[in-house]
């Protein structure tokens, strides 16, 4: 990743990217219980990757901070978020697997999800401070935004980790 973003943009997203591994049941095993589902089917997905393609999409110039892994799920996040039109420049590709999240769906559109956060677990402060990812929105100050960064990552239990300050 380059040292600073350009900020030209609309939105950055700073989230998760996720492969999905989802799987059609007629309905979801109870404990210790195996049923059989449908093939396999893989999509690009993840909290902030979906909010990235789906505001690019919308015509919102668009980036995406977050972390993949150096995998076959990692390019596959990276191409989606490509193919919708979002910078991935900000996307650290290494250092563990790409989160995936195995979602089993039932014939009424219930499910249930259990996500491996693989390298979204290792996106830190230090990396949103690396990427110069400091841009203030109009009528927003500084210090402000600062704040709400430093609230963001206590909540996500990544500001323990860091020992750092935003």
């Amino acid at each position: 990743m380059g040292s600073h973003f350009m900020y030209d943009y609309d939105l950055l997203v700073v989230g998760s990217a996720n492969a999905d591994l989802v799987i059609g049941v007629e309905r979801r095993p109870g404990a210790g219980e195996t049923v059989l589902g449908s093939d396999l089917a893989v999509h690009p997905g993840g909290k902030g990757a979906n909010q990235a393609a789906a505001a690019a999409r919308l015509g919102a110039r668009t980036a995406l901070l977050a972390r993949v892994g150096d995998d076959g799920h990692g390019r596959l996040l990276l191409d989606a978020q490509r193919a919708a039109g979002v910078d991935t420049k900000g996307v650290l590709v290494g250092g563990a697997p790409t989160g995936v999240a195995l979602i089993q769906v039932d014939p009424s559109g219930d499910n249930s999800i259990v996500v491996s956060p693989g390298a979204n677990g290792r996106l830190t402060p230090a990396d949103v401070r690396a990427a110069g990812a400091w841009s203030t929105p109009p009528g927003w100050c500084r210090r402000s935004w600062r704040s709400r960064w430093r609230r963001w990552w206590r909540w996500c239990g990544v500001w323990r980790r860091a020992a750092g300050s935003c």
